[in-house]
This record gives C-alpha cells, structure tokens and sequence, in this order.
C-alpha cells in the first residue's frame, strides 16, 4: 500500500469534516422545519375548531331566540287552544 500525501491526507480530511457538516446541517434543519410546519398546522386547527364552535353556539342560540319569539306569539297560543275550524 503506497503512502498517501500531506496534502490528499489533508484533502481528504477536510472533504469528509465538510460532507458530515453538511450531513448534520440538513438533519437539523429538516427536523425544525418540521416542528415549525406541525407546530403552524396545530394552531391552524385549533384556531378553526374554536371560530366552528362559536359559529355553532351562535346558530344555536339564534335558534331558541326564534322559538321563544315564535312562542310567544299570540297566533301560535290561539292556534293551540282551539283547533283548526276548517278541519
């Protein structure tokens, strides 16, 4: 086996510490772009399931208003009490 140079044992050196660097870079980088993109997707989702919830507890509460008004009236309490002449 020949002996390799200074200078390729140097080139070799650094080659390898900057393929790992890179190697590393990406890893980490990839892993944290992953927690951002999660961590945006979560606020996302909570965000809407809680502006559905209020949508839903509005339309709701819109719905009993309307059937206390409608309740109220004096055409439905007279509509109760005495049936329909027409039948």
């Amino acid at each position: 086996m020949q002996k390799i140079s200074i200078k390729m044992q140097s080139f070799i050196l650094v080659a390898t510490a900057l393929i790992v660097l890179a190697v590393a870079s990406i890893y980490i980088a990839s892993s944290k772009s992953k927690e951002a993109l999660l961590s945006a997707n979560q606020n996302f989702m909570t965000s809407t399931r809680d502006s559905k919830k209020n949508q839903i507890i509005e339309f709701f509460e819109a719905q009993k208003q309307n059937i206390q008004i409608v309740a109220r009236s004096d055409n439905i309490k007279r509509a109760t009490k005495e049936p329909p002449k027409s039948y």
